[in-house]
C-alpha cells in the first residue's frame, strides 16, 4: 500500500517492483494518480499486471485489516525485513517527505526498517519499497 507517495516515477517504480516480485495488488491512499502518463511510463507496462485499488486516505489502514499482516516501512526502529518470517502481508510505504501518519502506526502494525550501514540517512520511497518487497516476497512466490 502506498500512502501519499506523490512522485509519479516512484509510484510507477513501486508498481513495477510489485509485479516483478509476484505481488498481485497495490493499494493507494493519496499521492500520485496511478493512471497518469508518468506512472504508466515508469511502471513499464507492469500496471496492467497488478490490481490497483485507490482508497480514501481518511480510512487509514482499516480496508487492509482482517486479512494479511500489515507491515509498515519506517525510517528507524523497526525490524529488518530480512529477518521476519515469510507470510502474506501488506507492505505499507509512506510518502517521501512525511513517511506514514503516526495515527496509522498502532499496535497491530509490524514496523520494518531497512538496515543501512553506510552514511546515507534514508532512501527514497521507490528504492526502499522495492528492496522491502523483494525481502518480504522471498519464499512466497
Amino acid at each position: 500500500m502506498l500512502v501519499g507517495v506523490g512522485d509519479p516515477g516512484n509510484v510507477g517504480t513501486l508498481i513495477r517492483s510489485a509485479a516483478a516480485f509476484g505481488l498481485a495488488q497495490v493499494a493507494m491512499a493519496g499521492g500520485a494518480d496511478p493512471w497518469s502518463h508518468k506512472v504508466v511510463q515508469a511502471s513499464a507496462g507492469a500496471l496492467a499486471t497488478v490490481r490497483v485499488h485507490v482508497l480514501d486516505p481518511a480510512g487509514g489502514l482499516t480496508p487492509l485489516r482482517g486479512g494479511a499482516r500489515i507491515s509498515a516501512l519506517v525510517v528507524a526502529g523497526g525490524q529488518d525485513p530480512a529477518t521476519v518470517a515469510a507470510a502474506r502481508r501488506w507492505l505499507v510505504v509512506g510518502s517521501e517527505a512525511h513517511g506514514l501518519p503516526d495515527a496509522w502506526l498502532g499496535d497491530q502494525v509490524e514496523r520494518l526498517t531497512l538496515p543501512m550501514p553506510g552514511p546515507t540517512e534514508s532512501l527514497n520511497a521507490a528504492v526502499a519499497g522495492s528492496i522491502a518487497c523483494y525481502l518480504l516476497a522471498r519464499g512466497l512466490v
